[in-house]
């Protein structure tokens, strides 16, 4: 592994709308022995005529990797994983973006603690990047954040050595929730730690995923499933049982 550098994973996929603002975000860090490894899908739209500017520009520090049609987020940050060198991980996805000083304060947590990797505080945004809310993250606690999932996958740095060491990667199994999975994997051989500040945005839009509160929980009871949290499967079916009410009572 490469001392010091960090490895980001951006995978893409008819991106074009957010995709400039976020790499603007990654070329603009006050810590800049990166490595850009942008993970192409083939898409419809202008994603790839945008990366080949960047390209133009940094190409020393972008490696782009093409996935076949159709391969989803997990198999896409896979195909990445297995080609980076750098000490520390991060992962950004194409519609979010970051402060100028995320990874720099993010360095210097993990380098004066034990943890082997740490996340910041959230500001969610809408699709004109309109500030919705700040979400301050709890401290590092894992029985906790089980529960209440307070960390932003884009929020994350992490060291490179547990996910090598212990062959952690996403389970293309899971169309949703691959981050939330791949990260109780990680959690279960080191801690996390926080970093204090609003570091990253997140941004909320029609094409999230996520967005589906119904399919939020969902996802959640089938990676408590996996793991065989089956308390936690079991809250999260209440609650998926108490939102299809609330819905049909609401029509």
């Amino acid at each position: 592994m490469i001392k010091g550098l960090v490895d980001i994973i951006i995978p893409v996929y008819n991106s074009e709308k957010y995709l400039k603002e976020c790499l603007d975000s990654v070329f603009n860090q006050k810590y800049q022995n990166i490595h850009v490894n942008i993970v192409y899908t083939p898409s419809v739209d202008n994603t790839l005529k945008i990366i080949e500017k960047y390209i133009g520009r940094f190409e020393d520090k972008i490696n782009l990797i093409i996935t076949e049609k159709g391969a989803n987020q997990a198999e896409a940050r896979n195909k990445a994983l297995k080609k980076v060198k750098g000490e520390y991980i991060a992962f950004l996805d194409s519609d979010d973006y970051w402060h100028p000083d995320k990874l720099y304060k993010q360095i210097n947590i993990i380098k004066n603690s034990n943890a082997g990797g740490t996340y910041t505080d959230v500001i969610v945004i809408d699709e004109k990047g309109k500030e919705i809310q700040r979400l301050e993250t709890p401290e590092w606690n894992r029985s906790l954040w089980l529960r209440k999932r307070y960390i932003t996958f884009s929020s994350i740095l992490l060291k490179t050595i547990y996910v090598k060491k212990q062959k952690i990667f996403f389970d293309k199994n899971l169309k949703i929730g691959e981050d939330f999975d791949f990260l109780i994997n990680f959690s279960k051989y080191t801690n996390l730690k926080k970093t204090h500040g609003f570091y990253t945005f997140y941004r909320i839009h029609s094409q999230n995923v996520t967005r589906n509160i119904k399919s939020a929980i969902r996802y959640r009871m089938i990676v408590y499933r996996k793991h065989k949290m089956y308390l936690l499967y079991l809250y999260s079916y209440l609650a998926y049982l108490k939102y299809s009410i609330f819905k049909i009572f609401k029509q």
